[in-house]
């Protein structure tokens, strides 16, 4: 009886684990789809600049979303064209990005990229520990 009462615990436990983990899962990825709240104050974002900027960012989410589709339909011998797709598609969005900033809040939207980049680098060492 008690090895029951334990194993439904345990399973129950998962259970909400596993549900927890994709609710915030998708929470994050509805998230990038728009500039957030420190992004829009940080460049000093315009209305029309947040709305094209959302135009983007759903335009790329398409673009790749496809992309990894193909990809997993794909014959692995071809990593290297895939990775060369995905590229220009990353480097299409930049330039988009760029069109409807001005210099200054360009210049400060690449310094913010890298300061993400570094945090996910930093991020990365520490779960390999």
């Amino acid at each position: 009886m008690k090895f029951k009462i334990f194993a439904s615990a345990i399973l129950l436990s998962i259970t909400l684990s596993v549900s927890a983990q994709e609710r915030t899962e998708k929470g994050n990825r509805e998230n990038r789809q728009q500039p957030s709240e420190q992004t829009i104050k940080e460049l000093g974002l315009s209305d029309k600049q947040v709305t094209e900027w959302k135009e983007i960012q759903e335009k790329n989410r398409k673009n790749m979303q496809e992309q990894r589709q193909n990809n997993k339909e794909a014959d692995k011998t071809i990593n290297e064209e895939r990775r060369k797709k995905m590229d220009e598609m990353r480097k299409s969005h930049r330039e988009d990005i760029q069109k409807i900033l001005t210099k200054d809040q360009y210049v400060k939207y690449l310094e913010m990229e890298k300061d993400k980049a570094d945090k996910g680098a930093k991020k990365g060492k520490k779960s390999r520990k």
